[in-house]
């Protein structure tokens, strides 16, 4: 399931670069996004909200991608949570893969015991701290794909320079992978043993 989401996301990727490549009018490439700070023409208001009602006022766009970022930081706080549920999930899973092997019991039809392991990597995914921002990425580009067209973003998603985000992303996941803390076990042994 999982190559087919992907290779439909690519397909879908080409078909609108393809569509934005041959039909200029496909979408609105004149828009200045996003729009500078200075455009805004909000330094004499003191208050943040009224900032915000003013900025949301003139680009909607910045209340959708505020909700997004709420959102974001929201998942952040339930990680925890989502690698609980992801545990339980596992569990039950095991407890079944057990079952499949005992000759004389019958667990249950082959779909639940599917639907379980991904449910469980499902949420180890959502529960991994490295992936939060980049999991709402998605629903920002599609933000930005709706309110200003295809181009508009992969030509912004080009020109923001995500280098310092993506190590920081990188160098997470090794360093909370499996390999790497399963190397380093026993040293960490050694040393609590002195």
């Amino acid at each position: 399931m999982g190559i087919s989401l992907s290779l439909l996301v690519l397909g879908i990727s080409l078909c609108l670069t393809a569509l934005a490549a041959a039909n200029p009018q496909f979408v609105d490439t004149g828009a200045d996004f996003p729009l500078p700070l200075d455009r805004y023409h909000d330094q004499g208001i003191p208050s943040l909200v009224g900032k915000l009602a003013g900025r949301i006022e003139k680009e909607p766009l910045n209340l959708v991608a505020t909700v997004i970022f709420l959102a974001a930081i929201a998942h952040t706080f339930l990680v925890a949570k989502f690698r609980r549920i992801s545990y339980h999930y596992q569990q039950a899973y095991q407890a079944i893969e057990y079952l499949l092997h005992e000759p004389q019991s019958s667990p249950g039809p082959e779909t639940d015991h599917e639907k379980l392991i991904f449910r469980a990597q499902f949420f180890h995914f959502m529960g991994e701290v490295e992936a939060v921002f980049g999991i709402w990425l998605v629903p920002l580009f599609a933000a930005i794909v709706v309110f200003h067209g295809w181009s508009t973003m992969v030509e912004y998603v080009g020109n923001v320079n995500v280098s310092d985000a993506i190590f920081v992303v990188v160098i997470m996941a090794i360093a909370g992978g499996c390999p790497l803390v399963l190397a380093a076990q026993p040293g960490e042994q050694s040393i609590q043993g002195s």
